[in-house]
């Protein structure tokens, strides 16, 4: 219910013209990483892999970033320059039976 909430809220805050994400602490430190991301960047310019392998880089945000998915395999190979991986729905539930239940 909490979530459905949330999603109530932006839809609201659209719907009004306010920024949706306004007051939610998760997007002012994305924002946070963001801006010191892209004031690193040449010309405060790059793409979606500059700033992602920016922030895995960065020894003060990488511990923070979630990396709790254990369901999207990496199957081993690259297409192009970019890993390929796989949802396995399988590892979700036998998570879900023991019992452990992921943040969302």
């Amino acid at each position: 219910m909490r979530i459905l909430y949330k999603l109530g809220h932006i839809r609201n805050n659209i719907r009004h013209g306010r920024d949706p994400l306004a007051g939610c602490r998760i997007a002012n430190a994305l924002q946070a990483w963001l801006h010191k991301v892209f004031t690193g960047l040449p010309d405060r310019t790059g793409t979606s892999h500059d700033v992602a392998a920016a922030l895995e880089a960065d020894p003060e945000i990488a511990p923070k970033l979630d990396r709790s998915f254990p369901e999207f395999v990496d199957m081993g190979f690259k297409k192009g320059k970019h890993k390929v991986y796989r949802y396995d729905e399988q590892v979700l539930q036998m998570l879900q039976q023991n019992g452990r239940k992921r943040k969302g």
